[in-house]
């Protein structure tokens, strides 16, 4: 299976990647059966996972569960290379897998979650990986939490949700992938100002919870692509 990666995120432990298989607009998220996926399955590391590479991952199995119906194991020492997909060929394909809603994306069953986020109850949800064209020019920025590193945030909407939620785009870190990188950040903040036309990679993340509380999977902004610069990379 050859995919398109157009989702590259940080998480606690490594990184996830998603993609769209090759001459179709069916996302795949390539997993391992019992771990993350290490950074150094990156391309700046040697590996073959970056934004618009085309990726051969080989044989996979699909462990689909809702709403992580994009779910395949593989095999990532098969896994390689195969082209990188250009500027212009790219940002048409992100057009193209772009839906209208949140909803249009995760199904009926997303809801308002909390004071300001949205997500769907365990287990409930269509789809994990889409991507959005926002009614507007959405807002970047980094928040100071108390007690644990700052975070990146984003509010936007889609004319019918209006959520802030986490950025996890794993080019706006630093090397350790948790920092938050406020020069890149900030670059990226100025360039959504100025820019013509944003499309914003969204997720749903594994359902969690404070303790207490009933398991969500929360919305997050996996990604942020701007029409002048579709492509660019982690340096």
């Amino acid at each position: 299976m050859q995919i398109i990666v157009n989702h590259l995120t940080r998480m606690k432990e490594g990184m996830c990647v998603g993609g769209v298989i090759v001459g179709t607009q069916q996302h795949v998220r390539p997993v391992l059966k019992r771990e993350s996926l290490e950074t150094s399955h990156l391309s700046i590391h040697g590996g073959p996972f970056d934004i618009a590479n085309i990726v051969d991952l080989g044989q996979v199995v699909s462990t689909s569960r809702p709403p992580h119906v994009e779910d395949h194991f593989f095999h990532p020492q098969t896994a390689g290379v195969r082209g990188r997909v250009a500027k212009k060929q790219f940002w048409q394909l992100l057009r193209d897998l772009c839906k209208p809603t949140l909803k249009d994306i995760f199904g009926d069953e997303l809801k308002h979650m909390g004071t300001s986020g949205c997500g769907t109850d365990e287990g409930c949800g269509e789809a994990s990986l889409g991507c959005l064209s926002p009614t507007a020019n959405p807002r970047i920025y980094v928040k100071e939490w108390p007690g644990s590193k700052p975070k990146i945030r984003m509010h936007f909407t889609d004319g019918e949700i209006a959520p802030d939620v986490g950025v996890t785009d794993i080019r706006l870190y630093e090397a350790d992938h948790v920092t938050p990188d406020v020069a890149m950040v900030e670059w990226v903040k100025q360039a959504i100002a100025s820019s013509r036309q944003v499309i914003l990679s969204v997720g749903l993340t594994r359902a969690w919870a404070p303790p207490g509380d009933p398991p969500v999977h929360w919305v997050q902004v996996n990604n942020v692509h701007l029409v002048e610069e579709p492509t660019w990379r982690l340096c």
